[in-house]
């Protein structure tokens, strides 16, 4: 009975077991003929203990789960002084996710050698070996799988070495270091994290806009989430105390300093005390590193800025990434340039707080002493950005990691470069020392984190995979039972979707970056075009949401048999396109370019140019294409512009039919036809409006409105994608940059749900062959599955 009973709920096997282990042991009572209720009695108290063992937060279990006393000033806000909020330890903590530990094979079984291809580079950094299936945890309501497991923001080992936290766009992954197993995943977005010098919590910086606006404070050994007040901010920087009592966190404003005091709940946020001019240093690019009594805080124009961790006072100012020591006053703005290349990427302090490493655009990582600022050391060896730094536990090395796909190791005491460390195929985003010193590990935007022996300065055979930057496009292969994906650097990955396993990875060119590409409808091919100079930047030491970086466009489009990678055909276009987008039939391919639209007939090679505007004037006032979109029969294309004009246009000849809007306020950045090609929607800034396509009269428009639920960025949240049901009833709306998707009814105008899943801004909507599912890819390396029935089904329920 209590068996059935634990099958109701979401439990992982070795829960269960080890439940149904701890009842076995109890003693058996003997039963009075005389009181028949006592066996009745006995099994509800069993199941009662079982509830409260498994943390179930029901509706009606919550009133017997004491929460935490929040003692707090009402008033109380990030940027006060001295607002105490209590939290009691002792008492039951509120689950907000129960995990459990899954046992894996191990997947440490890499070759030595680093291969120089990099097609083979490119198959070990996304291979997936492990038959855990992660693609289940933490599933968001009505998501049949998630595929990927985000970005690689930051990584950090556990103070006794044995455990790898691995902070992604999705959460905190919690790998074994022996066997490489994944053994948790604490969901919340994360770019910073710390584990407290016992190793009993671990702590998210969080980020705004996304499933974690504020700092998180987990307990590793039970998954339970401390609860911390709703107005703890973000962090930018976090750091526990030697002692362990204390969190000390930048607050994500980028103005305070946050304190938690780990016993007794006191929570203390001061803001910081800076000398006029210098303010509150709004150049700052919001990289910030903390040690024992210091802050050090990199601004955008090369200066760093140091604080007393105690009473937050200023302290010197450090001046040395591109800028003219000798003729520039700190309190003087920095020379204007044409390309500025000083901003600061990356800060990290040595462990015993006398020196401080920066990282930045000039491609240098300068070492300095604390002691004296008026000496440093300029490390040069990079070609790329400086982004990331790290030091070992004996402050004797430094590791710095760079857009130009190397690690670098450094003696600190002489500035002597020891060894390079090559084998990522993109930048590096996180790198962390064992608490031994003896292995550096390196996280990458190619999704593979790789150890390092930094004694014999050997790659060493263990690696973790199945992390993904960023995901450009997704969408179903052939049928319903494959899905094919593309990631930022033009990867293929081919997805079973019953098994949740990679079936192929590919790729033909492989580039820096992809500003555009799309798969066809039937998913059989992908049209792309990378980058011929430059590299994006990520990961947790900049304030970028968005990867980042100059980049010159290559001259040639692809065109790509996803199945083998084999090159179809190419398109010469020097001009830079954008916004490239399949017909329906698969055999035309729209973009733009600079005031026109092309069209490029792929078995023909035939081209037809739409001119927008005279371009011999400049380019200064010429009308941009925002989005583009082909009627289901493939005859007509409609465009709309940054001047918000609604043009359809005829594919065969170019020319212009009907026109839907001339307004700015109509500027649509998505748009989509309904499955008969009756129906037009356009999503711009705050609405959905639709139009009958014979005879452009406009229907209700639909109010889309913003979240509240999540803070919002300094972006507005944009309506990016726009994609109707199989039957045309509802209208599927992806956002950026907080990655929600929301259903409208397309008759009433009415919101019928909203799937929250995830953390960044939605790149693809589309639903298979067989209409069953929806597939949405992010900005946050992942794609959700999800079940249409029970989307539709229970968003009455969530409403």
């Amino acid at each position: 009975m209590i068996r059935t009973a634990l099958e109701n709920f979401q439990t992982t096997p070795n829960l269960t077991e080890n439940i149904m282990r701890e009842i076995s042991r109890l003693k058996p009572v003997a039963l009075s003929g005389s009181k028949p209720l006592m066996p009745w009695a006995i099994a509800a108290s069993t199941i009662a203990v079982i509830f409260l063992m498994l943390g179930i937060g029901s509706q009606h279990l919550s009133r017997f789960q004491k929460p935490y006393s929040f003692d707090a000033a009402s008033e109380m806000t990030v940027k006060r002084i001295e607002a105490p909020v209590v939290l009691n330890l002792e008492s039951k903590i509120d689950v907000r996710t129960q995990l459990g530990n899954v046992n894996t094979p191990s997947k440490s079984d890499t070759a030595n050698q680093q291969p120089n291809d990099v097609s083979a580079l490119v198959a070990e950094a996304q291979s997936d070996e492990t038959d855990t299936d992660y693609s289940q945890w933490h599933l968001p309501k009505a998501a049949k799988a998630r595929f990927g497991k985000g970005g690689v923001n930051v990584i950090q080992f556990s103070p006794d070495g044995l455990q790898l936290a691995v902070g992604s766009n999705i959460g905190i992954w919690l790998y074994d270091v022996e066997t490489g197993e994944e053994k948790s995943l604490f969901k919340g977005a994360c770019r910073f994290l710390a584990f407290s010098p016992d190793g009993r919590f671990l702590a998210n910086g969080g980020e705004y806009g996304t499933d974690a606006p504020k700092v998180q404070l987990w307990e590793i050994a039970t998954g339970r989430e401390v609860l911390l007040p709703e107005v703890y901010d973000t962090a930018l920087a976090l750091r526990f105390s030697s002692d362990g009592k204390t969190l000390v966190s930048v607050g994500g404003s980028g103005e305070a300093i946050i304190s938690l005091n780990v016993e007794t709940g006191w929570v203390t946020a001061k803001t910081f005390v800076s000398p006029a001019p210098i303010g509150r240093l709004r150049p700052i690019n919001r990289v910030y590193a903390i040690t024992g009594d210091k802050i050090a805080g990199g601004r955008t124009d090369g200066k760093i800025q140091l604080w007393d961790t105690t009473t937050r006072e200023a302290l010197s100012a450090l001046r040395g990434h591109h800028i003219d020591l000798t003729s520039q006053r700190l309190d003087e703005p920095s020379p204007r340039r044409s390309r500025p290349n000083d901003q600061i990427l990356a800060l990290a302090f040595s462990p015993d707080g006398t020196r401080l490493a920066s990282g930045g655009e000039d491609t240098t990582v300068r070492l300095w002493d604390l002691t004296n600022t008026d000496e440093w050391m300029t490390l040069e060896k990079h070609t790329g950005w400086a982004n990331v730094l790290a030091f070992s536990p004996d402050g004797e090395m430094l590791a710095s990691g760079s857009t130009d796909k190397t690690v670098q190791l450094w003696n600190t005491t002489t500035g002597e470069p020891l060894a390079t460390f090559t084998g990522h195929i993109n930048g590096i985003t996180a790198l962390a020392f064992s608490p031994d010193g003896t292995t550096l590990v390196s996280g990458s935007a190619d999704g593979m984190i790789r150890f390092w022996n930094t004694q014999t300065r050997a790659l060493l055979p263990d690696r973790i995979t199945g992390h993904t930057q960023l995901t450009k496009a997704a969408t179903f292969f052939q049928d319903s039972s494959t899905l094919a994906s593309a990631a930022f650097n033009g990867v293929i990955t081919l997805w079973d979707v019953e098994t949740s396993k990679k079936s192929t990875v590919h790729n033909t060119e492989h580039r820096d970056w992809f500003p555009t590409l799309a798969f066809s409808p039937d998913g059989t091919k992908l049209v792309s075009l990378g980058v011929e100079e430059g590299t994006p930047i990520f990961g947790a030491g900049t304030s970028f949401r968005q990867p980042v970086a100059s980049y010159r466009a290559y001259h040639f489009i692809h065109l790509t048999d996803v199945k083998t990678g084999r090159e179809l055909a190419t398109l010469r276009y020097t001009m830079g396109a954008e916004k490239l987008t399949f017909s329906p039939d698969g055999k035309t391919v729209a973009f733009r370019g600079p005031g026109e639209i092309r069209l490029w007939n792929t078995e023909t090679r035939d081209e037809v140019a739409i001119p927008l505007a005279d371009l011999s004037a400049g380019f200064s006032n010429i009308p941009w294409v925002w989005s583009l979109a082909f009627s289901p029969d493939s005859k007509r294309l409609v465009s709309g512009t940054s001047k918000g004009d609604i043009q359809m246009w005829d594919v065969a000849t170019g020319a212009a039919l009907i026109a839907f809007a001339k307004s700015k306020a109509l500027r649509a950045r998505a748009l989509a036809f309904s499955p008969d090609g009756a129906l037009l929607a356009a999503g711009t800034h705050g609405h959905i409006h639709l139009w009958e396509v014979d005879t452009a009269n406009e229907l209700l428009p639909i109010s889309i409105g913003h979240r509240r639920d999540r803070p919002s960025t300094n972006s507005a949240e944009l309506l990016e994608r726009l994609v109707f049901s199989p039957d045309g009833e509802v209208l599927v709306s992806g956002f950026y940059p907080t990655g929600t998707i929301q259903l409208w009814d397309v008759k009433t105008g009415e919101k019928i749900a909203a799937l929250d899943g995830h953390t960044k801004g939605v790149n693809t909507l589309a639903f298979s062959p067989d209409g069953t599912m929806l597939v949405s890819a992010a900005t946050d390396g992942t794609i959700l599955l999800w079940d249409w029935n029970e989307v539709l089904t229970g968003s009455s329920k969530s409403e």
